[in-house]
């Protein structure tokens, strides 16, 4: 009786995996299982055509019997699949919900399909006002430094101490706390330098005019490239809050986690 109970325990506990109706040719030569449990079986020479490094495995019967279980939702691996096939439609990138095509460049480029992974770039970019963090973690991550630039002043409204949170890399919030400063920087010049290692209140009230200008300069930008800027912006005090965030980093204690 105990046997017959841990028997069905057992039964029960095993996931129940769905042929995916699209992608499941009967002479496919191989067979993976995404992480919601659907299986696709598709074609060793599209995956080959499409990328160098993508885990197949080339003997059918071994695919049948033990599949490759991939850590990608169906939905990435469905777009993922559709663009190896040269059947049309190819797959509306742009109609895809923010989390999922992030999902799929960040497969793409893990698997290097360079084609896929070209036309993710483009349509990450058009997230960044929405999602600027998470597109400027992408930019860093495809190494593509003039979507970096172009994305990183979206970031002006991220606080530091949560850029260092989500991004948890210390290069890309260097990086970013570089580009973020670059605007501020060429309006204030070389006395914003000088802010930073003075900051007393007669350095400060003699420049105040000059801030209020910069100030209004930047909202302006603000509007017109449709960036927020933190609520209650002050240009003195966010600078202030970015030395003191990557100062804090530099010295361990804030950690990247």
């Amino acid at each position: 009786m105990s046997e017959l109970t841990s028997d069905n325990s057992t039964r029960a506990a095993t996931p129940i995996v769905t042929d995916d109706p699209e992608f499941n040719a009967a002479d496919a030569d191989v067979c993976i299982i995404s992480s919601d449990n659907i299986r696709f079986k598709v074609h060793s020479m599209n995956l080959r055509a499409h990328s160098s490094v993508f885990p197949v495995v080339h003997d059918a019967t071994n695919n049948v019997r033990d599949p490759a279980h991939m850590t990608e939702r169906a939905e990435v691996l469905r777009v993922i699949f559709k663009f190896i096939y040269p059947d049309p439609p190819l797959p509306k990138l742009g109609k895809l919900s923010f989390s999922t095509l992030e999902a799929v460049a960040i497969a793409s480029e893990k698997w290097q399909f360079i084609g896929l992974s070209e036309l993710c770039d483009r349509y990450m970019e058009d997230h960044a006002p929405a999602h600027p963090a998470e597109v400027l973690k992408y930019a860093f991550l495809r190494s593509e430094d003039a979507m970096l630039d172009r994305v990183a002043p979206h970031t002006i409204s991220l606080q530091s101490l949560d850029a260092a949170r989500l991004f948890n890399n210390p290069l890309l919030f260097q990086r970013w706390a570089s580009h973020s400063t670059m605007t501020f920087r060429v309006w204030l010049l070389n006395y914003l330098q000088i802010l930073y290692r003075e900051a007393c209140i007669e350095f400060i009230a003699a420049y105040r005019d000059t801030l209020k200008e910069v100030e209004a300069k930047l909202k302006e930008w603000s509007r017109q490239n449709r960036t927020p800027l933190p609520p209650r912006f002050t240009l003195t005090s966010l600078l202030e809050e970015w030395e003191n965030t990557w100062g804090a980093v530099l010295k361990g204690q804030i950690r990247l986690t």
